[in-house]
């Protein structure tokens, strides 16, 4: 039987943290929370992810998670721009313009994961 797929959760607010957590969860996933990017490269490089969520102030790089389909929320100016463009093309990243409803970022989890790799 195959394990659970295994999603890294950015967020520096850990009781939105625990609240990702628990809806992703929900959808099938073991979650592992970290508050910076950077402890995301670090447990990916050491482990497993299946997907990236990244909810960061600055403006998320999903090139820096080559091997792992990503959410990013960022400024609704940035969503359909032209920075996330390349990512989105090959499907296996979903933008979600700040404020999001959670019933986007279910949906996104869902588009970006049953997309192919490429």
């Amino acid at each position: 039987m195959p394990s659970q797929p295994v999603a890294v959760l950015v967020e520096d607010d850990a009781a939105l943290g625990a609240v990702l957590s628990d809806i992703f969860q929900r959808e099938g996933y073991e979650t592992v929370v970290v508050p910076d990017r950077d402890a995301a490269l670090a447990f990916v490089d050491d482990g497993h992810a299946d997907l990236v969520f990244l909810d960061v102030g600055a403006t998320p790089d999903p090139s820096l998670f080559p091997d792992q389909a990503v959410i990013a929320v960022c400024d609704p100016k940035e969503a359909g721009g032209p920075f996330f463009a390349p990512w989105r093309l090959d499907g296996r990243v979903a933008t979600i313009p700040r404020p999001y409803r959670l019933n986007d970022l279910v949906e996104a989890a869902r588009a970006v994961v049953a997309s192919p790799t490429p």
